[in-house]
């Protein structure tokens, strides 16, 4: 349905024209967009023998698209407040029932998307965060199809009813997406299944700096920007795998929560058998949901100086064990892990022991990516019979990366003693038995 701005737009474009806008009113069809109802607007001039020239039509165009953008913003914020003047009298009722519930939430968070816990806490944190603070929280997961990407992101964000979410799937120019992050500037954007946008350097162009949280232009071919906006919002996107080349993905992955999302068919065959046994419970996730109304208007909740050493202490542990493949660790690993630990602190209550066990957990891979022991052990004991030539081969599939840095990335583990070789052909996991080697092999 046209918006009451659109119908002003259109009746400009005629006015400008010499015609009454009135006669114009009696053209529009209001079950038809703004470009369609252009067109036949365009077609009745025509007949009409008035034309109106193109500079006027993008300057309208303009002017419009700017009107809209904060219409729609404004339209958001409403609704926000209408939910908070809801929820907030009952703010101590809802936090002493989290505080009551806290394991139960924490169950259900992770029966509502089995194996897939970082990817639904992602958007969870992303919405919490979306309103308050100038830095927000963008979230990029990338895995194979079927993995419940879109669970749990766009259908979370749907049953949260989260007021300013724009789920975008199918394919994208550059200049839609260009538009349609303008026109949704402060807003929640979902890109569901975004492969074309993440392949299209392009595209990569103005999406690189709306989640650097900057200002993003519409570039002529000589370079000159045409136009541009400060993107405000979050992005969050799901992909099945990344076109662009590593160097130019690495700066993205550094500024958001990446989930490289990875299952084995146990995994699958496990999340194929709970779509028949779990049954949500409506009560926590409308607790969930009233709890997110109160932290996007008061914001996340600060960590104390302990709780600020405890989330660094961690991250020293972390990456002190990491070896020379973990492309996370950089100086804003400390900036996600500390995001983590206080959005959990502020939907759960608190940061005692179960919140930080949680917190370790998920805050891992976005501290290190370094799973280098983890992925060898765990092909190895699927099938211990493998040479090392073909253990390469598997992790340098199933991790995207060339065979000799699947070479390198076992010889890590042998040096860090998770893998024994056995000669230069056999590896064995480190199960801390002797084993006779042939030779000696570095």
């Amino acid at each position: 349905m046209l918006h009451a701005l659109e119908i002003e737009a259109l009746n400009d474009i005629v006015k400008s024209a010499g015609i009454d806008p009135k006669k114009g009113e009696r053209v529009i069809d209001l079950r038809l967009s703004f470009a369609e109802n252009k067109r036949v607007i365009r077609d009745w001039m025509k007949a009409e023998g008035k034309v109106t020239d193109l500079r006027t039509e993008i300057v309208v165009e303009k002017e419009l698209s700017s009107k809209m953008a904060k219409a729609l913003k404004e339209e958001v914020e409403a609704k926000e407040e209408e939910k908070y003047v809801a929820v907030s009298p009952r703010k101590k009722e809802i936090n002493d029932a989290i505080l009551k519930r806290q394991d139960e939430i924490m169950k259900e968070i992770i029966d509502y998307n089995p194996h897939m816990m970082n990817v639904t806490y992602s958007t969870l944190f992303a919405v919490m965060n979306g309103k308050n603070g100038k830095q927000k929280t963008n979230v990029i997961n990338m895995g194979k199809h079927g993995t419940g990407k879109s669970r749990g992101t766009s259908d979370l964000l749907t049953g949260l009813d989260i007021s300013d979410a724009v789920i975008i799937r199918g394919f994208m120019t550059p200049k839609k997406v260009y538009d349609t992050l303008k026109k949704h500037f402060a807003s929640t954007v979902c890109f569901d299944e975004a492969e074309n946008i993440m392949n299209d350097e392009m595209s990569m162009f103005i999406l690189r700096p709306a989640m650097f949280g900057g200002k993003v232009s519409w570039l002529s071919s000589k370079g000159e920007a045409l136009d541009e906006f400060d993107f405000t919002g979050t992005v969050i996107a799901n992909m099945n795998h990344f076109g662009v080349t590593e160097a130019a993905a690495a700066p993205l992955f550094d500024r958001c929560l990446f989930n490289n999302v990875n299952l084995d068919s146990h995994q699958i065959i496990e999340k194929i058998q709970s779509a028949n046994t779990y049954r949500k419970n409506e009560a926590l996730w409308t607790l969930i949901k009233e709890k997110i109304v109160l932290i996007r208007r008061e914001g996340v909740e600060e960590l104390t100086e302990a709780e600020e050493e405890y989330v660094m202490s961690f991250i020293v542990k972390i990456a002190n064990a990491s070896s020379v493949f973990n492309k996370s660790l950089s100086a804003r690993a400390r900036g996600r892990a500390l995001l983590v630990a206080r959005c959990l602190k502020s939907l759960f209550m608190s940061f005692d022991s179960k919140v930080k066990e949680l917190f370790e957990t998920i805050a891992k891979p976005y501290v290190s990516t370094d799973d280098a022991d983890d992925i060898c052990v765990k092909i190895l004991k699927a099938n211990p019979k493998l040479s090392r030539k073909e253990l390469a081969e598997i992790i340098s599939e199933q991790k995207s990366i060339s065979d000799r840095q699947a070479t390198r990335l076992i010889k890590a583990a042998i040096e860090r003693g998770v893998l024994i070789a056995l000669n230069r052909t056999t590896v064995l996991i480190n199960d801390g038995k002797p084993h006779e080697t042939t030779e000696v092999v570095s």
